[in-house]
């Protein structure tokens, strides 16, 4: 059948409870198991071959917000070719930023546009769902057994720096329990790059 041109987006309900919610209840050897489960998903997306760029599917700009920008620039929204161009594309966002904010941080870009790429580079692209959040997941037990664990949520989804999923969930987490810690047994952490994606984070959202 010939394509209409038409995009139908495809949804399915399923069941579970917001791993966020149930959390706080489950005992030591469930979260094992719900960690367990999330390390085999992102083993998998990791397999995915690379189609040898950063951004999001069919070669389209990375959806994250982190790379938003108002006028749509390629240089700042990707695709990128090389993690050398992604790290020029935030340093053009912190400068555009700055720009916005009349100069405030103009010495603070200058020094990631020299250091940037040495401590941000070598990282593969990988298939990333891009925001990993206990609300984005959702668990489904049974009789005390852990029937299922599944991700929703993917509209960040795309190709990132390897280093990128555990780094976002690392910047953004609140840090009141041991979801950071359990984090590691789903996904690899970085945690040089986790220090530097924390202070990039911290200049563009506070």
């Amino acid at each position: 059948m010939a394509s209409t041109g038409h995009l139908c987006l495809v949804m399915q309900r399923l069941p579970g409870e917001s791993l966020e919610k149930l959390w706080p209840h489950l005992t030591e050897g469930e979260k094992l198991a719900v960690c367990t489960r999330l390390k085999n998903a992102f083993n998998f997306l990791r397999n995915l071959p690379s189609p040898g760029f950063y951004g999001g599917i069919g070669r389209t700009p990375l959806p994250h917000h982190f790379f938003w920008d108002s006028a749509k620039s390629p240089a700042i929204c990707g695709p990128f070719n090389s993690e050398a161009e992604l790290n020029a594309g935030i340093v053009r966002k912190l400068r555009q930023q700055s720009k916005e904010n009349g100069g405030y941080m103009n010495q603070k870009v200058e020094f990631y546009e020299r250091h940037l790429d040495d401590v941000l580079s070598g990282h593969d692209s990988v298939f990333s769902h891009s925001d990993l959040q206990r609300k984005n997941v959702l668990v489904h037990r049974h009789a005390g057994a852990i029937i299922s664990v599944a991700i929703v949520d993917w509209e960040d989804a795309g190709w990132y720096p390897s280093y990128w999923e555990y780094c976002l969930e690392f910047a953004t987490a609140l840090w009141v329990d041991d979801w950071p810690k359990r984090l590691e047994d789903a996904i690899a952490p970085w945690p040089c790059e986790a220090a530097v994606f924390r202070m990039l984070y911290q200049e563009l959202y506070f």
